[in-house]
């Protein structure tokens, strides 16, 4: 898989031309979004500075290393591709504090020492989730995470005293998670069915075992998310700052990362279509789209 940049997803979203809808609808909007909002879009959800979180990332991956649901080996080789793995990665392999640090160039590392906290890490919350069952083996954050000891990340779900969270702060990160949606799915990060819940899963108990109230939480809920689904979010930061006047710092995380706005039913009826239209964007090509939105 190719990294992922700034650069790349800025040059990807001016050259498309259509394909999967990004072109605007005349040459005097293409003109003024091109030259104007549609960079800021990609420099607001996709900010050249990395936000730093204060949260340790190397304490829990050390617990998930003893426990096997990590094999540093196997993590090592399947970013290998990526070119050089980054000195930060294998400190936190290695159990040596590092702060989980957000930024466009971070997101598929991150995605990747998230997802085993999310799902593994034991939770009160956990005995009622979604994904328990005889299918528990079957989705993709169970049956996708390959890189533990065991072939099936179901092993491990809801078994490693990963984080230490209090009875309230259980509560708020399963009430945050309820209402954190994805837009590859319908699905709340609350049910962990794919990489990508379970890594949200992941970010949400970490910083609420941290002391995080909601509103922090959430910020660093839609940041994560606009690292790991650029287009779509791009389009909404489109969508706000064109059809609300809003700009994308300014809208509420908890709106941006609700249902209406984050799930793929409602980011397409909420966001894309709207932009659609009102001619903001092209319809796509015979053949055209976007792909899958698990792509990071």
């Amino acid at each position: 898989m190719e990294k992922v940049t700034r650069r790349r997803v800025l040059s990807w979203v001016t050259a498309l031309g259509g394909a999967y809808g990004l072109g605007l609808a005349t040459p005097k909007l293409k003109a003024y979004f091109e030259g104007i909002a549609l960079r800021r879009a990609v420099n607001s959800v996709l900010p050249s500075k990395p936000l730093p979180t204060g949260l340790d990332l190397a304490k829990p991956v050390a617990k998930l290393v003893e426990a096997g649901v990590i094999d540093p080996g196997k993590i090592l080789e399947a970013h290998k591709d990526r070119g050089p793995i980054p000195e930060w990665v294998s400190l936190v392999l290695e159990g040596k504090q590092q702060e989980l640090i957000l930024s466009i160039e971070n997101a598929p590392f991150n995605l990747n020492l998230l997802w085993p906290i999310g799902l593994a890490t034991k939770t009160a919350f956990n005995d009622e989730s979604p994904i328990i069952g005889d299918d528990l083996p079957n989705f993709a954050s169970t049956g996708g995470w390959t890189l533990g000891r065991e072939n099936n990340g179901a092993a491990y779900f809801n078994k490693v005293e990963t984080l230490s969270l209090s009875p309230e702060q259980s509560s708020l990160a399963r009430r945050i998670a309820e209402n954190i949606f994805r837009p590859c799915c319908g699905n709340s990060a609350f049910f962990q069915d794919c990489n990508h819940g379970s890594a949200m899963l992941g970010l949400i108990e970490m910083a609420a075992s941290n002391g995080r109230n909601s509103e922090s939480i959430m910020k660093l809920a839609k940041v994560a998310n606009g690292f790991w689904y650029p287009e779509k979010y791009i389009e909404t930061a489109l969508f706000f700052d064109a059809v609300k006047g809003d700009s994308w710092e300014k809208a509420p995380a908890d709106l941006i990362l609700s249902s209406k706005f984050s799930s793929a039913k409602g980011w397409r009826q909420n966001v894309h279509e709207v932009l659609l239209d009102q001619g903001l964007l092209m319809r796509p090509r015979q053949g055209g789209g976007g792909g899958s939105g698990c792509a990071v």
